[in-house]
């Protein structure tokens, strides 16, 4: 059972490694995920002028910044002067 868990998370691994690395799709999918929490702040901001509330306004401003992180981590360069997108682009290169 434990052996074939492992199996199926190796493929599921390489398969995210792949479609990460895909060049034109990993560009789509940061734009996209920036695109996400600026609408997100938006949402939040209308939503919090309309009804008053302030707990659901905050967690999608939340959300926002840890999905602004995420392309951040991808995207910014590393000591060696690679980003993690580049190092995974080359890696699929060859």
């Amino acid at each position: 059972m434990t052996l074939a868990l492992a199996q199926v998370n190796s493929r599921l691994c390489t398969a995210r490694s792949y479609a990460i690395g895909a060049g034109v799709m990993s560009d789509f999918v940061l734009s996209l995920v920036m695109l996400t929490a600026l609408l997100l702040v938006a949402g939040a901001f209308f939503s919090w002028r309309r009804s008053g509330a302030v707990k659901q306004p905050a967690l999608m401003v939340l959300l926002a910044v840890i999905a602004i992180i995420n392309v951040l981590i991808w995207t910014i360069p590393t000591k060696d002067g690679r980003a993690p997108l580049e190092a995974i682009k080359a890696q699929q290169d060859g």
